[in-house]
């Protein structure tokens, strides 16, 4: 399955919201928000906030952290 540009390979979490993908030549780690993020204004700053704590880590052992510029939007009938 893709999503936005990358292919799913496998989730790192029972909770399937963490992803190891592939885009090009390059493997990532894809986290998602969780769906009730989308009716949950506090739930969705956390995973905003999460996100942006990811960006501002710099180390050589630590995943580059990447936050697409165009983002799939949460369908609940594929729930």
């Amino acid at each position: 399955m893709d999503i936005d540009g990358y292919t799913l390979l496998k989730p790192l979490i029972q909770n399937e919201r963490t992803w190891l993908v592939h885009k090009k030549t390059k493997d990532y780690v894809v986290k998602f928000a969780p769906y009730e993020a989308a009716e949950d204004e506090v739930l969705l700053d956390l995973f905003v906030k999460e996100a942006w704590n990811a960006k501002r880590l710099k180390a050589a052992f630590f995943p580059k952290a990447v936050i697409p510029k165009t983002r799939t939007k949460c369908d609940d009938s594929k729930r």
